[in-house]
């Protein structure tokens, strides 16, 4: 009997590692998502919104909200490019801004009080969370 249960539980076992691992695969591997209207290749050549070539873009984005949110931080950088800003905060939540229109930031790349950016928050789990604009 002894035995019995011994080989069950480690079958068991077995089918759970490997149902771990599959799910693992298929959540690791994120898709690009298909934004409707918005124009990767401009985005990213608009650095730090210099040319102001991104604010038509905004409103893509904005629709495009429940897609972006719970990806993780490299298929966001896939879509958006990399950061021009970011924060780590103390509960290991992480925020990445982009500027969305010409500004101060354009002649001194310090300077960032005073634009416009969109803000996407990271959860501990490295999925976004929450896609703001603001300054």
């Amino acid at each position: 009997m002894h035995s019995l249960f011994t080989y069950i539980l480690k079958k068991t076992f077995s089918f759970l590692f490997v149902a771990f691992l599959f799910m693992l695969l298929l959540t690791s591997c994120q898709q690009k998502p298909a934004i409707t209207g918005f124009d990767e290749k401009t985005w990213k050549e608009d650095v730090r919104g210099c040319q102001n070539k991104r604010m038509a873009l905004v409103s893509a984005l904005e629709k495009a909200k429940p897609q972006l949110i719970g990806l993780r931080h490299t298929t966001i950088i896939d879509v958006l490019g990399n950061p021009e800003g970011n924060s780590l905060e103390k509960s290991g939540q992480r925020i990445y801004y982009y500027f969305i229109e010409s500004g101060p930031q354009c002649q001194d790349k310090h300077n960032i009080k005073n634009a416009d950016k969109i803000f996407v928050q990271f959860d501990a789990l490295d999925r976004a969370k929450y896609i703001t604009i603001g300054k």
